[in-house]
């Protein structure tokens, strides 16, 4: 038998990137069982094999070696997992079901020791990718094709746990890996041929609408939303499931009354106890709009209609090179105009660095740009938008695109510092008593980075937990650049960091996940609110694009843009600023005035960005029209996800019944079976209000059969 390398976890956790595996940290045990990295396992052979990323991880993983080299500091000794693309596992659990699978056939294998050995194998084209659990005569076979395999650390039972070293190197390629044996394929086939589709949604425990795929598994039990410690969040997981009938055209009604029967039936049980169906309608109350009923629509998203639907993208926001990109890619896509054009700003104003800027008050405002892309569902076509636009700059500037655009990876302060990080030196003392410093890492010279966070309600949940230091990094990224850990005993800084964001999120889990910390710190508004929906359905993928010119003429004003410095406006566009200026540094009220408040930078950023997309070193008055044209898409945008909001989640919550309501008013009884009679009468007083000062909501005193009775109404 082999023996484990004596070496480091970031050693050949890297090694791993380096070879093209996507690279998970795991926790760890340590010598009496207990997880090194604080984490509680109820159950304890989960430690070792829960992801330290959080929700989402599969989408985490990372082949890119500054960022697997941040999260190895940061857990240091971590457990190392890969992610399974392309990769089939056979993986028998007992020594009965080692010689069983031994006997169908293993050679080529390569081991992964560990209590028993699992062997790797390359998935070959035509495999589902579909996990077979306790397969074969012996019941102990596992058969895998997704998720991950730890390949380096410890066992949760204590052995040490690493991939057989066939070359001589740390970590194999898939070049190393024989193709499957026929008949772990076949096993994997057969029981993705065997999975049950359900058509019949009339039949008792079918869902009550027709779901797509991904929503199927959600509502079987597949999918299911888990905690730090791997055990299923049942909550957040019953919340989800609500969430996707309502996408699906489930009315409340039909909602809470499928999610008590899935509560029961997938084993949950988190209400199931409870006197009444309160919870259940708090969950549907809460996914849903309103508590009318709902006409179920078009499993395209095309037809349905939303309230207070940002207007059309301002024509003025179209000016030159990044208009015609976006009418280019237009045709040939079904992402939101609004979205394509959010992509070639951002990317762009990554790829030209730091060096075109304009001052304001002592500050330095270049084309640094975050942009969040805002979808009523999961259906908004924000990933086309990024994708298709991927396309341009991987034309234009190929190894930008690259080596500087990070798909994910939004989890910690000091992962993003690395991935930027300067260089890292220590004093050596000399044999003569002098010190001489010396390089321990060169850092990184380019200071680009441009982070595409296709789960940014994840980076959303990460910021609240206690001890986190990424809300304030990447404010002070979008300010300054200078970047130090708050962690103690991490020296680790980045200076002159050129750091840019593009977030995908629901418009759910936005209102959902966006605290009130990360409203009142300023995170929010260091931002642009994108919101975007289907704009088109092409069924056939919409064709390749004919970018003619666009590939030169973008390249040579990026390369000419990173060469400039400071940009002033001229004449005329000092004019439009002076009369604009007091509407954008005009604050506003509740959520939507805390996500707007840096209104006057923004758009200064935005000037900057279209007068270096148009060759030009001086900012003039149709780059400042194509700004304020972005921003005023952005406000609206911002407007119709927080613009009714309090602040307060209690007066919110009663607002939104008193509109769904309307015409017909609440008593207070009825606010309080509302409410799931959860809150005292003193703290509903306190959110009707609040609603009342804001002119939301009005009180009317009617009387019933002689008796006064209190109705409230929204206004």
């Amino acid at each position: 038998m082999s023996s484990a390398p004596s070496i480091t976890s970031m050693e050949v956790a890297v090694a791993y990137a380096e070879k093209g595996w996507r690279v998970i940290p795991n926790c760890r045990p340590g010598p009496d069982g207990s997880c090194l990295f604080g984490r509680h396992h109820k159950k304890p052979k989960l430690c070792g094999k829960t992801p330290l990323l959080g929700d989402c991880w599969q989408d985490k993983a990372s082949s890119n070696t500054s960022i697997v080299t941040g999260w190895f500091r940061q857990w240091n000794g971590a457990n190392i997992g890969i992610l399974l693309e392309n990769v089939l596992v056979v993986d028998p659990d007992t020594n009965e079901a080692q010689e069983e699978a031994w006997k169908l056939g293993l050679d080529g294998g390569l081991a992964r020791y560990s209590r028993q050995k699992a062997y790797l194998f390359r998935r070959p084209s035509g495999c589902p990718i579909h996990n077979v659990i306790h397969w074969g005569q012996s019941g102990a076979i596992d058969i895998l094709t997704n998720g991950q395999l730890i390949v380096y650390g410890t066992h949760g039972k204590g052995v040490p746990v690493f991939v057989e070293d066939p070359n001589g190197v740390l970590a194999p390629t898939t070049s190393d890996l024989y193709q499957a044996p026929d008949w772990a394929v076949e096993a994997v086939v057969k029981a993705e041929a065997s999975t049950i589709v359900i058509d019949n949604i009339d039949h008792k425990g079918f869902p009550p609408v027709r779901l797509d795929d991904d929503s199927m598994e959600w509502w079987t039990g597949e999918q299911a939303v888990r905690n730090g410690d791997g055990d299923i969040d049942r909550s957040e997981t019953l919340w989800t499931v609500g969430k996707k009938l309502f996408e699906a055209g489930a009315n409340p009604q039909i909602i809470a009354e499928a999610l008590r029967e899935r509560d029961g039936t997938l084993g949950y049980d988190k209400y199931v106890d409870r006197k009444d169906d309160s919870e259940y309608w708090r969950i549907a109350q809460k996914v849903a709009p309103s508590t009318n009923e709902r006409t179920p629509f078009d499993a395209q998203d095309t037809v349905r209609d939303f309230d207070d639907w940002p207007e059309a993208l301002p024509a003025e926001a179209l000016y030159g090179i990044a208009g015609e990109i976006v009418e280019a890619i237009d045709p040939h896509s079904e992402a939101d105009p609004a979205a394509i054009l959010t992509n070639v700003l951002v990317k762009a104003g990554n790829s030209l660095g730091a060096g075109p800027h304009a001052m304001a008050e002592g500050a330095r405002h270049g084309t640094k740009i975050n942009a969040v892309i805002v979808g009523v569902t999961s259906k908004a076509r924000k990933g086309s938008a990024d994708s298709r636009t991927a396309e341009l700059f991987e034309r234009v500037d190929p190894k930008w695109a690259t080596e500087n655009i990070e798909p994910g990876g939004l989890s910690s302060g000091e992962g993003l510092i690395w991935a930027v990080r300067d260089a890292i030196t220590k004093m050596v003392r000399q044999k003569d008593g002098t010190y001489k410093e010396e390089v321990i890492d060169e850092g990184v010279a380019d200071k680009r980075l441009l982070v595409i966070e296709e789960e940014f309600a994840s980076t959303l949940k990460v910021m609240s937990r206690e001890g986190n230091t990424l809300s304030p990094l990447i404010r002070r990224a979008w300010d300054k650049g200078n970047l130090n850990s708050l962690v103690k005993h991490n020296t680790t800084r980045a200076t002159g960091a050129h750091i840019s964001i593009i977030g995908h999120i629901t418009k759910d889990e936005l209102l959902r996940y966006l605290t009130d910390t990360e409203l009142g710190n300023g995170f929010a508004n260091r931002f642009l609110w994108i919101m975007a929906k289907r704009s088109k359905m092409l069924p056939h993928g919409g064709g390749d694009i004919s970018w003619g010119n666009l590939v030169p003429r973008l390249r040579e004003v990026l390369e000419k843009g990173k060469v400039m410095g400071r940009l002033e406006r001229d004449g005329e566009a000092n004019e439009a600023w002076e009369d604009v200026y007091g509407e954008l540094s005009e604050g506003k009220p509740g959520l939507f005035g805390a996500v707007t408040a840096r209104a006057e930078a923004q758009v200064l950023r935005l000037s900057v960005l279209y007068a270096v997309l148009d060759g030009s070193d001086v900012i003039r008055l149709p780059h400042l029209e194509a700004a304020l044209a972005v921003w005023e898409y952005s406000e609206q945008s911002a407007r119709c996800v927080f613009g009714d909001a309090t602040g307060d989640p209690l007066a919110d919550t009663i607002y939104r019944d008193l509109k769904a309501s309307k015409p017909v008013g609440r008593t207070r009884s009825q606010l309080h079976a509302l409410l799931g009679r959860h809150h005292k009468a003193a703290r509903i007083d306190q959110a009707l209000g609040l609603l009342l000062r804001a002119r939301k909501a009005r009180s009317e005193i009617q009387n019933t059969d002689g008796r006064p009775v209190e109705l409230w109404y929204d206004i």
